[in-house]
């Protein structure tokens, strides 16, 4: 499995040079950033594996506030890149648990061995936590300039938006980036039925089923022909 990379780095020789290291080692860069909304952006449009960070950005916030932001929705692992940074910006970053540090001048083989820790650590907990991780009953999505704790039982349904979803829950609703099945590898839980190629279900709140829609309370959402026996497999479960 290679290992997929966002770099976040202003200087432009620097970033390079750490491009070149990681595609030279078979890893894949997902992007390079110079700020923290440049980063935000590249990280939402192509989430990364590790994330390759130097504390100080260009513009008012600081690498370790872009990693803040990135934890309120996945926990990507970072490796921070510091030059003469001090006591308390150490301290700021550390509070991010961060896989590691590397200081400016950095040596080659110590960039590589820092993103392949961080990866194959981070991989084996994901597996490891699997179950449990699953078993969360909530997420956190965005809404305005915030992420909000959202429970899963109060989605209705999620609808397909171009490259985005629509996340329907209670009166309100919540944007996330991704297509249905990203969501759907995201949640993986199994009240959430694909009913279409642009809708998911949550059959906790489904309050009606005929051969062309289910329904979630008032709203009619289309069955596609494909999905039909998934629905059908549900009638048969619960009559």
């Amino acid at each position: 499995m290679k290992a997929r990379v966002l770099i976040v780095e202003d200087n432009p020789i620097t970033s390079q040079d750490l491009k070149e290291i990681l595609t030279q080692s078979d890893m894949e860069v997902t992007g390079v950033a110079r700020s923290t909304s440049e980063a935000l952006s590249i990280f939402q449009a192509n989430p990364p594996d590790v994330a390759l960070v130097d504390i100080k950005l260009q513009g008012d916030s600081d690498g370790i506030e872009f990693v803040h932001l990135v934890h309120e929705e996945h926990q990507v692992p970072v490796v921070y890149l510091t030059a003469n940074s001090d006591r308390e910006t150490v301290e700021r970053a550390f509070g991010t648990n961060p896989a590691s540090f590397l200081t400016k001048p950095f040596d080659d083989q110590d960039v590589i061995l820092a993103i392949e820790l961080a990866f194959k650590t981070h991989f084996s907990r994901a597996v490891s936590f699997r179950t449990q991780r699953d078993a969360l009953p909530f997420v956190f999505l965005k809404s305005g300039n915030r992420f909000e704790k959202v429970e899963l039982s109060t989605i209705l349904y999620v609808e397909a938006d171009g490259s985005y979803c629509k996340v329907v829950a209670g009166d309100k609703m919540y944007t996330l980036t991704g297509n249905l099945t990203h969501f759907s590898d995201k949640i993986d839980n199994v009240v959430f039925l694909r009913v279409h190629r642009s809708y998911i279900v949550n059959i906790e709140n489904v309050t009606g089923v005929d051969s062309n829609y289910v329904f979630v309370g008032d709203k009619p959402i289309p069955v596609g022909r494909s999905y039909k026996p998934d629905v059908g497999k549900l009638l048969k479960r619960f009559s």
